[in-house]
């Protein structure tokens, strides 16, 4: 049976540290259910000129073009996948969307020198 999907994706861009917080962002899996993909990217990166690099269905067609250049500071842009007979069609939503991100996952405290000026008059707790 004929298919139009988008299996995945990747941007082509010489320093992926500019643009994502991990260079394996750089190359996304389509989930088969999904129609509205949204990639986040580190908050002062450059989104006006991307080009995604699309992987499809065998003989499938995307427009615009794989590969073709892309201003994602106004909204998502469409792409539609097209199969090999032209009987099927899906679109997709590709945004990019500029976050602000905690380099680590972990957030650390020093409760061993903490001075609880409340409680016990300031006595420091060891």
């Amino acid at each position: 049976m004929p298919n139009a999907t988008l299996r995945r994706f990747r941007f082509i861009i010489s320093q992926p540290d500019d643009l994502f917080y991990n260079v394996t962002d750089t190359q996304q899996i389509v989930s088969s259910t999904v129609s509205e993909i949204t990639i986040n990217v580190r908050r002062k990166a450059d989104i006006t000129a991307l080009a995604p690099v699309f992987k499809l269905t065998e003989g499938a067609t995307v427009s615009p073009a794989s590969g073709s250049v892309h201003d994602f500071s106004h909204g998502p842009v469409v792409y539609t996948v097209t199969s090999q007979d032209g009987a099927y069609q899906r679109v997709y939503q590709l945004a990019v969307k500029p976050v602000t991100k905690m380099v680590n996952d972990t957030v650390k405290f020093d409760f061993e020198h903490v001075i609880l000026s409340a409680i016990g008059n300031g006595v420091k707790v060891s």
